[in-house]
């Protein structure tokens, strides 16, 4: 894994500090950039070329979502995960639109911050287990119906996909290869016409097809 360069974008000066603290200290982090709002973040993004983006949503001036949608569209290759402790899951759905790879806390701790980097680095997005099992909790009956648009193996695969499993430790799980389990994935993705793997498991929770 070549050294990644991340840019942290918040408007708390200790939350950024402290997330660049966290992260220079993994061994395939080479630079760490701090941004307090997305028009700083925007004025950084067109200087550099960031591997990875960990964006917070709610800052003055500009905020993620919009930030977000202009950089994307600009830099679609670039990475970002959102930070939000939002439970509504429309906002979700919203965040996917515009690009977002994956969803932390902002009380994550250092493993599933290292692990979301990984993750969404190698295309696999990350969606975190605190805000997966709120999101599941606040869907209404209205969107109980099972979909039957995937295959039972399929479905197992999403099930550990939304865990946060690697491809490689779902293959392991399931005791297929890794080309078997992008596979899967790509199949799934052309049948939902999702664009990522976060916007995948935003669809199957929607459709309930898979449990946190």
């Amino acid at each position: 894994m070549k050294l990644l360069t991340i840019i942290v974008v918040d408007d708390h000066k200790i939350f950024r500090e402290g997330i660049e603290l966290i992260i220079s200290q993994l061994d395939f982090v080479g630079k760490v950039v701090l941004a307090s709002n997305g028009i700083e973040y925007l004025d950084i993004v067109d200087k550099i070329n960031p591997d990875i983006v960990i964006m917070d949503i709610n800052m003055p001036k500009m905020d993620g979502i919009e930030a977000t949608k202009i950089s994307k569209k600009k830099y679609p290759e670039i990475k970002i995960i959102a930070l939000s402790m939002h439970t509504n899951f429309e906002y979700y759905t919203s965040m996917t639109n515009v690009g977002v790879d994956g969803f932390l806390t902002k009380d994550t701790d250092r493993a599933e911050l290292k692990t979301a980097i990984v993750n969404v680095f190698n295309n696999e997005g990350f969606f975190s287990q605190k805000l997966l099992q709120q999101v599941m909790d606040g869907i209404s009956k209205k969107n109980t119906e099972r979909s039957n648009a995937f295959s039972k193996r399929e479905i197992e695969v999403l099930q550990l996909i939304a865990k946060g499993l690697s491809i490689k430790d779902v293959s392991e799980n399931l005791f297929i290869s890794p080309k078997v389990v992008e596979q899967h994935k790509e199949d799934m993705l052309k049948k939902t016409d999702c664009h990522n793997t976060i916007c995948l498991i935003i669809y199957s929770i929607k459709a309930n097809i898979i449990k946190v």
